[in-house]
């Protein structure tokens, strides 16, 4: 499983670099003191939302690239699914059954579709450019991008039934649970296969000396 997981990560950073072109690049605010984090071909956007109860949400949001509609400039979302079950061959059944094929993409992979998603609402992406790369076969190393369909993310996200509004409820919720717990470090645990998520506070020096 981790390999997949690598190389699912290796796919996205691979496909981000040959669909963009670094002919027209864009430069934001390069005398920000954060400008030195951003890796090459990237762009961190700093938001802020105000939830209910006067709670603020700051986030670091993540730009892919932009595309030039007229003289409009769009901030764009790229990614990418890699086939990793050859017999679905994508090669053959991407043209025949193209609608069954990316219902069924977005189904087995609806956790990497919401945070896609996700990422793209919070930087205020318009446009959404989504790859399917393929192998020439199951032992073969490479990858080859089958196609590319650009879409919008408002779009996108009706199709997959994604909406910001359930993450913030989320948000909203833990912060009020931290909210009332004395200044720490916690953790987050999902646990696997259910919607229960734990929250567990990280013992300070101070704790673990009490014990001692």
């Amino acid at each position: 499983m981790l390999k997949v997981c690598i190389e699912a990560t290796n796919v996205n950073r691979k496909f981000i670099d040959i669909t963009t072109t670094g002919t027209e690049e864009k430069e934001y605010n390069p005398d920000s003191e954060y400008y030195k984090e951003v890796p090459e071909s990237k762009v961190y956007r700093y938001r802020k939302w105000t939830l209910e109860n006067k709670i603020h949400v700051v986030v670091r949001s993540e730009i892919d690239a932009y595309v030039k509609e007229g003289e409009t400039e769009k901030f764009t979302k790229i990614a990418a699914l890699n086939e990793f079950d050859s017999t679905l061959d994508w090669k053959t059944n991407y043209e025949t059954n193209r609608g069954a094929l990316i219902s069924a993409e977005f189904r087995n992979n609806s956790s990497k579709m919401a945070r896609w998603l996700c990422q793209a609402q919070l930087a205020d992406c318009e446009n959404f450019k989504l790859g399917f790369v393929t192998k020439p076969s199951s032992k073969d190393s490479k990858f080859q991008v089958l196609t590319v369909e650009p879409m919008t993310t408002a779009g996108l996200s009706s199709m997959t039934g994604y909406r910001l509004r359930d993450n913030w409820s989320i948000i909203k919720t833990i912060v009020e649970i931290l909210g009332k717990q004395d200044d720490g470090i916690f953790a987050f645990v999902k646990m696997p296969y259910k919607q229960t998520l734990r929250i567990y506070k990280v013992p300070s020096k101070e704790d673990l000396e009490g014990d001692s």
